[in-house]
């Protein structure tokens, strides 16, 4: 399974987990569209779903794609956020990592606001 991400300045892919339950889920409520939000080396869409699933991710690596129950968002990491002690990115709390972004430094790129689009490829 993969995502199209479309925003103003790039477009790229987001390679789902075929495993994860919380994937499949995801993928089925696309196309999803909001604003980019920051943490940091995050950037955060929120959602209008909430889904159960297993949230044991605290810390993660760049390029990974996660969804965050508490906000509800799906998140794209591209470095360090204000909770990281080291360069890896930490998100706000605990999420679900579902897949992984293509080319996730593109994220620099956006400002705050700037809108994004997942759709099923």
């Amino acid at each position: 399974m993969k995502i199209k991400v479309i925003t103003p300045k790039f477009e790229t892919f987001v390679e789902l987990d075929q495993k994860s339950e919380l994937a499949k889920e995801v993928y089925m409520k696309l196309p999803i569209e909001g604003e980019a939000n920051f943490w940091g080396g995050e950037v955060y869409v929120d959602v209008d779903f909430m889904l159960e699933g297993y949230f044991d991710k605290d810390e993660v690596e760049v390029g990974d794609f996660a969804y965050w129950p508490r906000g509800p968002s799906v998140c794209f990491f591209f470095g360090p956020t204000g909770g990281s002690f080291t360069e890896k990115p930490r998100p706000h709390s605990p999420v679900g990592v579902i897949g992984h972004v293509k080319d996730p430094l593109l994220f620099k790129q956006l400002k705050p606001l700037e809108k994004i689009r997942l759709e099923r490829l």
